[in-house]
C-alpha cells in the first residue's frame, strides 16, 4: 500500500519501540494527548509511577530524568539532564510523514545516517544533503535543534526488538535506523541493521499491531518456496532468517536488499533503468514457470475468487497454480546498477493465478513517471493507446504461450486480477477491524487499484479484453 494514511492514533507511539526494555507501562510528562491515545490503542497502560518508559516534553526533561525509569524518551534534543542523572543517551533525527513520524535515525550512526539521509537519490540535491549533514553535526554536538528526540537508558543497549531478533549481532554499538513509513496502522516497521560496512546486512520487520502475524506467515512460506529454484532466480528475493514474537508483536529477520526503488529510478528516464523492466518481466515469468503446481492446488484460490465474480471463474480453463508476489509494483523492487531484488512478500500467495504479477508489474512500470496523470496513463496503456501497449500485450501473449494458457483465458485472468486489487482496501479494512487498527479509506486507493472501477464498463477492456485480443489477432 502506498497511499498516505489518515491521522492514526496508534502510530504516534511508534517511538516506544526504541526502548531496550519491554514497554508495558508508560508515564507521560507534558501535554501529550496523542501519545496517550496511541498508547491506549496499543494496549499499553499509562501510569503515574513505576513506568518502564517515561515520555516527556523537552521542558520536562529534568523531572523525567529523576524518576528512575529504565528508559526515558524526551521529545526534543535535550540530553544534558539525562546525562547528569546517569543515563546513557542517544539522539535521533526524526522525519515526519502526513500522519506521524516516518523515520528515526540515530545521529551517531554514520553508516545508517548516510544510507537513510545522505544517499544520492532524485530530489535530494547536493545543497539538501549538505543541509542534512549540517543538522546531523549540530545534533552530535548537543545543540537543541528541532526535529530530534533523545533516548536515555540505564545502560548502552540496542532496542528490544533488535536484541530479540538478532541477539549478539545487535550489539549496543551496532548501527541501525527505523522506517515506520507513511501508510496505515497495518504497515510494518522496518529496521535496517548494519555490520561493518556502509550497506545494511539485515532487515528486521515488526508489526505495530499485536497478533497480526498473517503477513509474516505468507512472506515466510513464499520466500521458502523460492529456495528450490536455480540461483539465478533465487538471488532476486531476500531470505527469511527467522520469525519471532516480541512482547506480542510479530517480527521477522530477513537478509537486506540494497538499491533504490525502481519507481524512483524510472523518473530519471535512463535507458539503463528502462532496460531493467524487461529483465524483471523475464524473471517474473521464469518464477511463475518454475513454481507451477497442479491445477488442483488452485482450488482454494478459485473458491475465494468465486465470491468476487463466479461467472468469470466458471469460464476459466484448467490453469496451473503459481507463486504470486501479489504486489509487484515498482516500489517493491530495489535496483542497484544492473541487479534487482523484489521485496515485501507479505501479500503473496503460494498457489495463485498465473499472469497476475506480470500484468501488475508491467502496467506500473510502463506508465512510470511523475504521479500526475498516472491514472490516465494506466487506462490508456490497457486500452492499447500508448506505444508501450504493444510491449504489455506482447509480453502477456508470450507468457500465456509459455505457461500453456489459451489466449482467450488472458482476459478473464486479468479481469480477476484487477477486481481483486480493487477490493484490496476493503479487505485491508476488514483485517484492521479484526485487530482494532486503522486503515486507509477506499478513496486513498492508487491508480492500479482504481482499474477495477472502469475495467468492466470500458468496451476496450473487460472480460474479453478486446484491446489485447485485437493485438493478438494482428
Amino acid at each position: 500500500m502506498t497511499a498516505n494514511a489518515e491521522r492514526s492514533p496508534l502510530r504516534a507511539a511508534d517511538a516506544r519501540l526504541l526502548a531496550p526494555v519491554p514497554v508495558r507501562r508508560v508515564q507521560l510528562l507534558g501535554s501529550l494527548d496523542e501519545w496517550a491515545a496511541a498508547l491506549h490503542a496499543a494496549g499499553i497502560e499509562v501510569v503515574d509511577r513505576d513506568a518502564d518508559l517515561v515520555v516527556a516534553s523537552p521542558r520536562l526533561a529534568k523531572p523525567a530524568s529523576g524518576l528512575g525509569a529504565p528508559a526515558v524518551l524526551v521529545l526534543g534534543s535535550r540530553r544534558g539532564p539525562l546525562r547528569r542523572a546517569g543515563y546513557v543517551t542517544r539522539t535521533l533525527l526524526v522525519r515526519l510523514g502526513p500522519s506521524a513520524p516516518r523515520l528515526f535515525v540515530p545521529v551517531d550512526a554514520r553508516f545508517a545516517a548516510q544510507h537513510a539521509l545522505l544517499s544520492r537519490i532524485p530530489g535530494r540535491s547536493a545543497p539538501k544533503r549538505f543541509a542534512i549533514q549540517t543538522v546531523l553535526t549540530a545534533l552530535r554536538c548537543g545543540l537543541p535543534i528541532h526535529g530530534a528526540i533523545t533516548l536515555g537508558t540505564q545502560r548502552l543497549a540496542a532496542p528490544r526488538i533488535l536484541d530479540a531478533a538478532l541477539g549478539s549481532q545487535a550489539g549496543p554499538t551496532s548501527e541501525w535506523y527505523l522506517v515506520t513509513g507513511e501508510g496505515d496502522d497495518l504497515q510494518r516497521l522496518v529496521w535496517f541493521c548494519f555490520g561493518d560496512g556502509p550497506d545494511p546486512q539485515w532487515v528486521v520487520k515488526s508489526s505495530r499491531v499485536p497478533g497480526n502475524s498473517a503477513p509474516f506467515a505468507r512472506e515466510e512460506e513464499s520466500l521458502a518456496s523460492l529456495d528450490s529454484l536455480p540461483p539465478e532466480l533465487r538471488r532476486h528475493a531476500p531470505r527469511v532468517a527467522r520469525r519471532l514474537d516480541v512482547d506480542g508483536l510479530p517480527a521477522a529477520v530477513e537478509t537486506a536488499a540494497n538499491g533504490q526503488p525502481l519507481h524512483i529510478l524510472l523518473q530519471r528516464g535512463s535507458a539503463t533503468h528502462t532496460a531493467v523492466i524487461g529483465e524483471i518481466a523475464d524473471w517474473a515469468l521464469a518464477v511463475a514457470t518454475a513454481t507451477r503446481l497442479p491445477t488442483a492446488e488452485l482450488e482454494p484460490e478459485l473458491v475465494r475468487l468465486r465470491g468476487i465474480r463466479a461467472d468469470v471463474v466458471g469460464a476459466l480453463p484448467p490453469l496451473p497454480a503459481v507463486l504470486q508476489h501479489n504486489d509487484l509494483g515498482c516500489w517493491n523492487i530495489l535496483v542497484r546498477k544492473h541487479d534487482f531484488v523484489v521485496v515485501d512478500w507479505e501479500s503473496s500467495r503460494r498457489a495463485g493465478l498465473p499472469l497476475w504479477d506480470l500484468v501488475y508489474f508491467l502496467t506500473d512500470a510502463l506508465t512510470a513517471g511523475a504521479d500526475a496523470g498516472k491514472a490516465a496513463r494506466v487506462a490508456s496503456l490497457l486500452r492499447g493507446e500508448l506505444d508501450s501497449s504493444c510491449v504489455l500485450f506482447a509480453r502477456l501473449l508470450s507468457a500465456a504461450e509459455r505457461l500453456g494458457i489459451p489466449g482467450g483465458a488472458v482476459g478473464p485472468i486479468v479481469t480477476l486480477a484487477w477486481l481483486h486489487h480493487g477490493l484490496s482496501a476493503a479487505e485491508r479494512a476488514q483485517v484492521g477491524r479484526e485487530h482494532a487498527a486503522q486503515t486507509n479509506a477506499p478513496s486513498a486507493a492508487g491508480p492500479l487499484q482504481r482499474v477495477a472501477t472502469y475495467w468492466l464498463s470500458d468496451p476496450a477492456l473487460g472480460v474479453d479484453w478486446k484491446a489485447f485480443a485485437a493485438a493478438g489477432a494482428g
